[in-house]
């Protein structure tokens, strides 16, 4: 897996560098953000419950006017309980997504931005002594509002849905949901 990301960033970059369009702008942008996530399964709600706060990082790259490359990395990490012998659960996801987006300017310091892309749900459940794994690609897209601290800094919200499913011994399930993210971050 950080192979993959690390592969990903490097062509990422390469590209922008390949392709920026000259004009000095700010070409990359960091950020760190807290998410919070309705689940879609609702067997996952019932377990871990119907909201899930979780970290994640992502990093942009100017390839065109206002239009960047995205890629992230986000981590799912919670205990709950099994309905029936109220035993311990735990759940981790390990989640990475790669896309397009668009940052656009309202006026001043105000603007907005558009993401749509494939996202990577790699999971890992442990209940009743059993250990379930998995991974499956999806899709993710995101939209919301951004407000510059001058040139460099920026603080975004943003809602999102993001899809993908597995069927595990016969039973679907469904990873990903609706969410809503607070970050803060850096241009470069």
């Amino acid at each position: 897996m950080k192979k993959i990301l690390t592969i990903v960033l490097v062509i990422l970059f390469s590209f922008t560098f390949a392709i920026g369009n000259g004009t000095g702008d700010k070409k990359f942008f960091l950020s760190i953000k807290g998410n919070i996530i309705s689940p879609s399964d609702s067997a996952y709600k019932d377990i871990y419950g119907s909201s899930v706060i979780y970290p994640g990082a992502e990093i942009g790259a100017k390839v065109f006017k206002d239009i960047y490359l995205l890629a992230g990395y986000e981590r799912i990490s919670k205990e709950g309980n099994t309905l029936v012998l109220d035993e311990i659960a735990k759940s981790t996801q390990n989640i990475t997504f790669f896309g397009l987006g668009y940052w656009g300017s309202f006026s001043g310091n105000f603007g907005y931005r558009a993401e749509l892309g494939g996202i990577s749900f790699s999971y890992n459940e442990e209940a009743l002594g059993e250990v379930v794994k998995g991974s499956k690609i999806g899709f993710f897209i995101n939209g919301g509002f951004v407000y510059n601290f001058g040139e460099r800094f920026f603080t975004s919200l943003l809602l999102g849905y993001s899809s993908a499913s597995d069927n595990i011994e016969g039973v679907d399930i469904k990873l990903g949901g609706f969410k809503s993210s607070v970050g803060v971050g850096i241009k470069l």
